[in-house]
């Protein structure tokens, strides 16, 4: 083999590696403070990551199962995560626990198939089979349209969240015992 093809091949190997390296070293750094945990895992919580949620669990919680939805189910929730939004309003430290107050706000489901139900109701029905495709796809777009100029219906909530600290992290508790207040 010519020297050039060698060197070429040498400096290929040494890249490679090189590249390996600096993407093992590039991983998210463990949340140190307790607002990054509840940042971090209200992040992978929305967006359906459960790899990046196992991350913010203790070691020895049980997480949830590997999410096995198919391609609509993953790209609709990834569409609506970007609908939601949170902030960290307080943090409250007492030693090794820490507890955390959230306002959530998401897109208010349960009003909008309310409102989705009434446009859709037997009786608005047309009795020629012919034309219920046209009527129920001229009314899920009317909605479409609408909610694309004036935003879809939200609704705002709190809750709490407990974390404890696992050496120089903080992890999530998912004990279920956050309050919820709707607003």
């Amino acid at each position: 083999m010519p020297m050039w093809r060698k060197t070429r091949f040498l400096l290929f190997v040494f890249a490679w590696c090189a590249l390996g390296c600096l993407a093992s070293c590039t991983g998210k750094a463990p949340p140190a403070d307790p607002r990054e945990a509840v940042t971090g895992y209200l992040e992978a919580f929305f967006s359906g990551s459960t790899e990046d949620l196992r991350s913010y669990l203790p070691a020895g919680m049980p997480a949830p199962p590997p999410e096995q939805a198919t391609f609509e189910t993953r790209f609709l929730r990834r569409y609506l995560a970007r609908l939601a939004s949170f902030q960290v309003e307080d943090v409250s430290l007492s030693g090794d626990r820490a507890r955390a107050r959230v306002a959530v706000t998401e897109p208010d489901f349960a009003a909008i198939l309310r409102e989705i139900e009434g446009a859709l109701c037997p009786e608005r029905f047309p009795e020629n089979d012919l034309e219920v495709l046209p009527f129920v796809s001229g009314v899920l777009g009317s909605f479409a349209a609408k909610y694309r100029n004036e935003g879809v219906p939200g609704r705002t909530y709190r809750t709490w969240l407990d974390l404890r600290r696992e050496g120089d992290v903080w992890k999530i508790v998912p004990d279920g015992t956050g309050e919820e207040r709707h607003e």
